[in-house]
């Protein structure tokens, strides 16, 4: 079917209706879609390309994100003989690069992610300055963040399949797992927390991988939102309510918002939808969610408890690590059709055109910036 389809809004929509091939059992589908926002083509909004420009022992490609704290590259390394390695630099804003606490907590932030290895977590190469301005040289992947997709997908009237979201999440829980469970060269445990998961930090690449990003940098996020309210406001709306009451937060705190993110993908509504007499900030430390149920009937009752615990208020109530939470999904996936990172690619496939994808072929006209 195409992306402009007639289906009800409330009809069940089964990942085969989309992707094609034999029967399989039907999934209720949930969609959705905050701060690196992504850049427009640069013919749409004026923007510099920065295309040929030098940084130090990269070559800018192209500026594909930019927000209140830095600035993203599609960048490449040359080496001898031809070696070529394309790369995601994030450029830290000048402005912040005079700010020594700023500086201190990004690069001690930056050390402890540099040696994380896992499948779901982007990699960083390299951490360096030239002049005044601070770096990181990371994994580039080649796809959209989770909020383009589910923005795109709205735009064409589709949702993400149940399955599929359920994969996306799952492996972003299992980097967590991996992350809550890492020890330094002492054998001591890291207790890395995330403290920024949200759609726009879910990286999923057109060949069906799942990435999370901006490891650590979250903390520094934090810190410099004291003087950019703006940072605050765009990740509120994920924070558990912990970490709105300024408390402090452990593994937890990541479960809770990756819970958000799975309410929206299953519902195709925020958790905490504006309106009421309540600020939202107030909402978020109260932390109440409407059931998921109450949202989409559809909604399997056992993937619900799955998601009410991940979202209890309390976090002693919550799933106590990743791992759990990871095993709670799972349960629920052993009685469903297995989904491959083959069909996650096949739906961003039907969303996203081959020039969008940097493949030859013809372009579709009514598709949204990237």
């Amino acid at each position: 079917m195409s992306g402009g389809g007639d289906r009800p809004e409330d009809d069940p929509l089964q990942l085969d209706d989309l992707l094609g091939g034999g029967p399989r059992r039907g999934a209720p589908e949930g969609s959705f879609d905050e701060d690196l926002t992504p850049v427009r083509p640069p013919a749409a909004a004026a923007e510099p390309t920065f295309r040929g420009e030098v940084f130090g022992p990269y070559e800018l490609i192209e500026r594909v994100a930019v927000g209140g704290m830095a600035e993203v590259f599609k960048a490449k390394r040359s080496g001898v003989e031809g070696f070529e390695k394309v790369v995601a630099v994030k450029r830290i804003l000048s402005h912040l690069s005079e700010n020594a606490d700023f500086v201190r907590m990004f690069v001690d932030e930056a050390k402890v992610v540099a040696g994380l290895s896992h499948p779901n977590i982007a990699s960083i190469f390299e951490l360096g300055r030239i002049g005044h301005s601070y770096y990181i040289a990371m994994e580039f992947v080649h796809g959209r963040d989770l909020r383009s997709v589910t923005r795109r997908a709205a735009e064409r009237r589709l949702r993400l399949p149940l399955d599929l979201s359920l994969r996306v999440v799952g492996q972003v829980c299992a980097a967590l797992e991996y992350a809550q469970r890492r020890k330094d060269e002492h054998g001591r445990a890291m207790q890395i927390v995330h403290r920024d998961v949200n759609p726009q930090n879910i990286l999923l690449s057109f060949e069906g991988e799942v990435k999370l990003v901006d490891f650590g940098i979250a903390r520094a996020s934090t810190m410099a939102s004291a003087t950019d309210p703006a940072v605050l406001r765009g990740k509120l709306l994920y924070m558990s309510p912990e970490q709105a009451r300024g408390r402090a937060v452990d593994g937890r705190s990541d479960l809770f918002s990756l819970g958000l993110v799975l309410y929206e993908l299953v519902t195709g509504t925020r958790a905490f939808p504006a309106g009421g007499e309540r600020t939202l900030l107030e909402r978020v430390r109260a932390g109440e969610v409407p059931p998921p149920r109450e949202v989409n009937p559809r909604l399997p009752e056992p993937l619900e408890r799955v998601l009410l615990k991940a979202l209890a208020r309390d976090p002693d109530d919550r799933y106590q690590d990743a791992g759990q939470m990871l095993r709670g999904l799972e349960r629920f996936l052993a009685e469903r059709p297995q989904v491959t990172a083959r069909d996650l690619a096949r739906f961003l496939e039907l969303l996203f055109d081959a020039g969008e994808r940097g493949e030859p072929g013809p372009a579709r006209n009514g598709g949204g910036t990237p």
